[in-house]
């Protein structure tokens, strides 16, 4: 059996959340899942959690020139056709440095580049620059009231208290994230610009809800009603499972990639989708293939993962999280390989991508061009 790809910064994130008592169920699982995927691992971790080799580890990262080694390695890669914007990092039980280093790369992005770019004649052209997406959200009632949601909070819990059955919409904007507990205790996690439709109560023999953009469900299993999810083109039914669906309307295609559990996707035949397994509906045509599970839920976990992205999806990415005017007919087929968090500004985002020295941006109001 094949091992389960994971991304190393992604783990430094999770043990660090683990750490500080901020780890959900949902990325505890994921801990989980990888401690077990090896003893390795599960060493690692144990060694990582010592206080004394927590503080070397530290050390040895506060020593680390990061700055010496991402110019060394953008040098050496160059002139590839994807251009990795740092390097993916191996780790091993041994080898504590090299999570360190993951973890330290994990926040680099975070450390603005260039505060003042008309120092920089290599960085991003800004007029103003743009703050990334937050939790942000609304609740829109059958009646048509709308309630906007704590953006001091990034989840909230919608309980079945209501004697009569409604219908509830919640909305993310562009720019915008949130958490949702539906009435059964299935947790989604909403994507920028997107939308979940679902009843204040779920009777009769399913819990049927739909959905626009993308979104994230871990759903309460429930053996005697099956959880449908409805899109524009397709339909999935579960009892009980955690996976994602992305179905914007500017994809052209529906993405749906199951992290655990199984999920049957009815989109004029029906498709049994195991773990670890991504079906990818275009043109009436449904597809599977193996997934890349960090990348298919890096929104979900602060993380824009690009593996081998053509510039136009990562466009439509920025466009989505920044609230972005961007003409995507004047993006050339560049492709990239690369992480960043989602925490940061715009320009900063664009720099990293400005590090090929193909292409070069700038920034006016709310709208990214490239510079001739």
């Amino acid at each position: 059996m094949a091992k389960t790809k994971y991304h190393y910064d992604h783990i430094a994130g999770l043990i660090r959340a683990y750490q500080t008592g901020e780890l959900d169920a949902a990325s505890q699982a994921e801990l989980d899942a990888w401690r077990s995927a090896d003893a390795a691992n599960q060493e690692l971790f144990e060694e990582l959690n010592q206080p004394t080799r927590l503080s070397h580890a530290l050390k040895e990262m506060n020593q680390f020139d990061a700055a010496a080694r991402l110019a060394e390695f953008e040098h050496k890669h160059l002139d590839k056709p994807a251009v990795k914007l740092w390097p993916k990092i191996a780790i091993t039980a041994a080898a504590v440095a090299a999570i360190t280093l993951s973890m330290w790369l994990y926040d680099i992005s975070k450390t603005p580049r260039h505060p003042d770019a008309g120092q920089d004649p290599n960085a991003v052209a800004i007029k103003n620059d743009i703050a990334p997406g937050k939790n942000t959200a609304t609740l829109t009632l059958s009646s048509g009231e709308v309630i906007h949601l704590d953006t001091n909070k990034n989840s909230v819990i919608v309980t079945d208290s209501v004697k009569t059955m409604v219908m509830l919409t919640a909305s993310t904007p562009s720019g915008g994230t949130y958490q949702l507990t539906l009435p059964d205790g299935t947790h989604v996690w909403l994507n920028a610009d997107s939308k979940i439709t679902f009843p204040s109560q779920f009777v009769g023999q399913q819990r049927r809800i739909s959905l626009e953009g993308e979104a994230y469900f871990a759903v309460s299993h429930d053996q005697s009603k099956p959880f449908i999810v409805k899109t524009d083109q397709q339909e999935v039914a579960v009892l009980g499972t955690e996976f994602n669906i992305n179905a914007y309307g500017d994809n052209n295609e529906t993405r749906t990639t199951l992290v655990k559990g199984s999920v049957q996707v009815h989109a004029g035949q029906l498709t049994l989708l195991k773990p670890g397994q991504q079906s990818i509906l275009a043109n009436g045509q449904l597809n599977v293939q193996q997934a890349d599970i960090e990348s298919a839920i890096g929104w979900k976990n602060g993380i824009f993962l690009f593996y081998n992205t053509d510039l136009k999806s990562i466009m439509r990415q920025l466009a989505r999280w920044y609230n972005l005017d961007v003409d995507l007919s004047t993006m050339p087929d560049n492709r990239f390989y690369g992480e960043i968090s989602r925490d940061v500004k715009l320009s900063e985002v664009l720099t990293m991508l400005e590090a090929t020295g193909n292409i070069k941006f700038k920034i006016e109001e709310r709208r990214v061009m490239l510079q001739k």
